[in-house]
């Protein structure tokens, strides 16, 4: 697959995560404080765009039978591969969530922060995701 069409798919699929980033957002926010909602929601994002990176963007097809443990560990490595490397990403995103929230308070100010969160890291977790958890 083209890198261009790869980008495009890893974008659809941080749409998707982004959603899911926004409700998990909204849901948590109403019983913790924004910094802590924020790392769950952030948490909830990486998990649901990893099904989707892996199915779609990087089409990574395993045969995992029930009994299979070295498979089973093989994924659970990809997905700390994935989270360790969205980290990263996933820093820029907060620093920059931090910085927006701390200096606007209007209640939808969460919102727009976290999508200015996830566009400062999209580039540098589609890198990591392609050149080192998917590498094939």
């Amino acid at each position: 697959m083209r890198i261009r069409t790869q980008f495009l798919m890893f974008s659809i699929s941080g749409s998707i995560g982004l959603l899911v980033d926004l409700s998990a957002l909204y849901m948590a926010s109403m019983f913790m404080n924004l910094y802590s909602a924020r790392i769950v929601s952030f948490a909830a994002a990486v998990f649901s765009t990893w099904l989707l990176n892996r199915t779609l963007t990087f089409k990574v097809i395993d045969s995992i039978e029930p009994a299979d443990i070295k498979k089973t560990k093989s994924l659970l490595y990809e997905f700390f591969k994935y989270l360790i490397a969205n980290l990263t990403g996933g820093l820029v995103n907060l620093i920059v969530y931090s910085i927006y929230v701390s200096y606007n308070i209007e209640i939808t100010d969460k919102y727009i922060a976290t999508c200015l969160g996830s566009l400062s890291g999209l580039l540098l977790n589609f890198a990591l995701s392609k050149f080192i958890v998917f590498r094939r």
